[in-house]
């Protein structure tokens, strides 16, 4: 009739009338995702049915990865069933032209990318690092080793290390990744600088007097004592590290540690290398310099 217009069809409802976007991926959004069908995705991505890492170029909604990650609180579980078969191929997923989410028409600007890389989208939060652990336990020590694909041209690194400066990362959680792993292997992963996790921990220039990190330290040296005096790939120790970013500043709970422990310096000079005898001679400075009390003039009362 004249004055009517062609109905407009919103982007899912479009996709879902698309005759070449696969009933699998239909049934994914209107059925198993909504009904928490964990097995049956599992069991389909088993038979091939559906491909993880579809990245369909009309709908991306359509997308596997981009429909679990509109899933909210229950992602992990998705994302267990989705990469079960392969979980190694999350590593190479990603989000179908910058879209995850339940909205297909919003372009998310902060990747900067045409498919960001599902690794990147979840790293946003270091929490999401310990949820991949633990979403894929059978192969936790690999994952830690994984390297998140550069967003914006950074040096990928290694999943481990971005709990860097998490504040969930803790000696508990370290006591986790030993569970999970079945040991302390993934104290050996190391960063592109080829720096350990201790390496990092123990040379933190604010981290000097920070008893969790303290603990941490220790914790890693018990495991593996090989790590006190590991070098980078550019023959610093851990001692050189800590030297480099506190000034050569050696009075700290930290540097104490490192040195009693056996630590030793190969790219730093210390001048007063003994701790203990420098902290005596502060000591006398502040201590041990005689009183002197100026006494009144004539003519005025004491």
């Amino acid at each position: 009739m004249p004055g009517l217009r062609d109905e407009v069809l919103s982007p899912r409802d479009a996709a879902l009338a698309d005759a070449t976007v696969s009933q699998a991926l239909k049934d994914l959004l209107t059925r198993i995702i909504p009904e928490k069908r964990f097995d049956d995705l599992r069991e389909l991505v088993k038979q091939g049915v559906i491909d993880p890492l579809d990245v369909p170029e009309k709908h991306p909604l359509m997308s596997p990865v981009s429909q679990v990650m509109a899933t909210g609180d229950d992602s992990k579980k998705w994302l267990s069933a989705l990469f079960s078969a392969d979980s190694e191929a999350m590593q190479k997923a990603v989000m179908p032209k910058g879209y995850y989410g339940s909205d297909i028409s919003r372009f998310d600007v902060r990747y900067g990318l045409e498919r960001p890389p599902l690794l990147g989208v979840l790293l946003g939060n270091p929490a999401k690092v310990l949820e991949m652990v633990t979403t894929l336990p059978a192969i936790a020590g690999k994952v830690l080793g994984w390297k998140s694909i550069p967003q914006y041209g950074d040096t990928p690194e290694p999943l481990f290390h971005h709990l860097y400066n998490a504040s969930e990362f803790t000696v508990k959680t370290l006591d986790m990744l030993e569970q999970l792993t079945g040991g302390t292997e993934f104290l050996n992963i190391r960063d592109s600088r080829g720096a350990t996790m201790f390496h990092r921990i123990v040379s933190h220039a604010n981290w000097v007097e920070d008893e969790s990190k303290l603990d941490m330290a220790s914790w890693m040296l018990q495991k593996n004592p090989q790590l006190l005096n590991d070098p980078d790939r550019f023959g610093w120790t851990p001692l050189d590290r800590l030297l480099a970013r506190t000034k050569g500043e050696l009075d700290s709970s930290m540097g104490r540690f490192l040195i009693v422990a056996g630590g030793r310096l190969e790219r730093q000079m210390a001048a007063k290398f003994n701790v203990a005898a420098e902290l005596d001679e502060r000591s006398g400075k502040r201590l041990d310099k005689p009183f002197t009390r100026k006494l009144p003039g004539p003519g005025h009362s004491p």
